[in-house]
């Protein structure tokens, strides 16, 4: 046994929580139960079960106050197992899961969600370094700064700075933006404090943050970190489409992190006004859509020549290209893009349990079928967070859609 899968098993036994354990097994029974009898094996239409986006949306977001609720400290926990309940508060996903919690604070118009992102971001700011870098891992780990996570944890200091005005968190933001610059190596990657001591593509959700500090500060630095890291990403991109780099260890590349690279050449792109960014990441996007309209799903994980490796589903990265489907709808106005996250979302709302105890309610599954390869037995809170930000976005495109269609003065 390796290292690696002895340390997982290692942290599956710490979990361990036999109260947990006959939910567990219903689930796997009913995924089995699912996969087995349902006709047809690969849709995407799942117009049958009759939930509005408005109300999953609202389930999730249900799960998503659970997770944060199950952590005593402020944070969100990492996902709900199916073998130990609620995980540890995870800093990384607290930080990218405030803006989620200000959006539907918007859209409800409930003050429990913008309370809910203020607690969540003043449990990050006690997490910070002395030189602005905030830490790898789970709730009080020791693995010292972390690049990708303090990137995702800008995100969160950011929004929370736009809601409240407090200055405390647009200066703890600029401190880990100056630390992420001070980090780059000279060709525009990240080298250290990486996952795995090594350079990852999808570390363009790291530019992206960048990009938003430039918008928040005006600083130059921050503009030139997001295009120095977006020119050696797209270095990595081949002629056909698909990118190189992510360096996982042999590990499949999951479409998590393929959708992680595209949010993050996207964003970033369109910060710092980078056309070239846009057309690359559209070229990407353009397959998956295609694949997606003839198989009428995405798989899990893919090569690096855009070959399927695993059967299973990631429905983390169904949700993201979701997303970044309907920012290309919206930046583009090809409906080709907006039809295909429709249906992408009607397949994610299949797999939201809309019954069920706390941890399974309105939880999204790291794979479909559960026991997948990616978080398997686990609902991930990031998976949450992708699933909610991509039904806001649908219900925000379809009233602009209906905006524009409706006679004027009606």
């Amino acid at each position: 046994m390796t290292g690696k899968k002895s340390g997982r098993f290692r942290r599956i036994a710490s979990e361990l929580n036999p109260l947990v354990w006959p939910l567990g097994a219903l689930v796997v029974l009913y995924d089995s139960v699912q996969l087995r009898w349902r006709q047809p094996p690969t849709p995407y239409s799942w117009a049958e079960i009759g939930v509005p986006t408005e109300q999953s949306l609202a389930f999730v977001m249900r799960w998503i106050a659970a997770a944060q609720d199950a952590s005593p400290d402020g944070g969100i926990s990492a996902y709900y197992s199916l073998y130990g309940g609620f995980g540890p508060s995870y800093p990384e996903t607290t930080g990218y899961l405030i803006p989620t919690l200000i959006d539907y604070g918007t859209v409800s118009q409930d003050p429990q969600w913008t309370e809910r992102a203020v607690r969540a971001t003043d449990w990050l700011m006690h997490l910070q370094f002395d030189q602005g870098a905030f830490p790898a891992g789970f709730a009080k780990s020791t693995d010292g700064p972390s690049v990708f996570n303090t990137g995702q944890i800008i995100f969160g200091l950011l929004g929370t700075y736009r809601l409240t005005g407090n200055s405390a968190y647009l200066q703890a933001a600029t401190r880990a933006g100056h630390w992420l610059v001070s980090a780059q190596s000279p060709d525009g990657c990240w080298r250290q404090h990486t996952y795995e001591g090594v350079p990852h593509v999808y570390y363009t959700m790291v530019a992206w943050a960048q990009a938003e500090l430039f918008q928040a500060t005006g600083d130059d630095c921050f503009q030139q970190s997001a295009a120095r890291n977006l020119e050696w990403a797209l270095s990595h991109q081949q002629p056909n489409g698909w990118f190189e780099g992510y360096n996982l260890g042999g590990r499949p590349i999951y479409l998590h992190f393929i959708a992680y690279t595209l949010q993050g050449v996207l964003e970033a792109g369109i910060r710092i006004g980078s056309d070239a960014a846009l057309q690359a990441m559209q070229q990407t996007a353009e397959k998956l859509l295609r694949m997606f309209e003839i198989k009428k799903r995405l798989m899990g994980a893919y090569s690096s020549a855009g070959k399927a490796t695993i059967g299973s589903a990631c429905l983390t990265g169904d949700a993201q290209i979701s997303i970044v489907w309907l920012r290309l709808a919206e930046l583009t106005g090809d409906l080709r893009f907006l039809n295909a996250s429709l249906k992408m979302n009607e397949l994610i709302k299949s797999g939201i349990w809309y019954r069920g105890p706390t941890g399974l309610l309105g939880g999204v599954k790291g794979s479909d079928p559960v026991w997948g390869r990616y978080l398997w037995l686990r609902y991930p809170c990031w998976a949450a967070k992708f699933t909610a930000d991509s039904f806001m976005l649908e219900l925000s495109s379809l009233a602009k859609c209906a905006a524009r269609l409706s006679p004027c003065g009606s």
